[in-house]
């Protein structure tokens, strides 16, 4: 599967809050968990509504493959 730039940032933005959530030790995190979903809902938002030069582009952000968010998906779920 090949994912763009858009993509590939609130996907890794959400994984990150899902993790950051997990390993609080403060529970219940609702703060992580709506920023989780807010990145996800962000990634599916049609091309045409995007910004896609919102921010400077980050070179490893762009390098990164959606085997590597799977993997970093599954680090958290290992974790929790």
């Amino acid at each position: 599967m090949s994912l763009g730039y858009w993509e590939k940032s609130h996907f890794a933005n959400s994984i990150a809050a899902l993790g950051w959530n997990m390993g609080s030790s403060h529970q219940p995190t609702g703060s992580w968990l709506r920023l989780c979903l807010f990145n996800l809902e962000k990634a599916l938002v049609p091309k045409e509504q995007r910004n896609e030069n919102y921010t400077p582009r980050n070179r490893q952000l762009d390098a990164l493959t959606f085997e590597q968010l799977k993997e970093a998906l599954e680090l958290v779920r290992s974790a929790g």
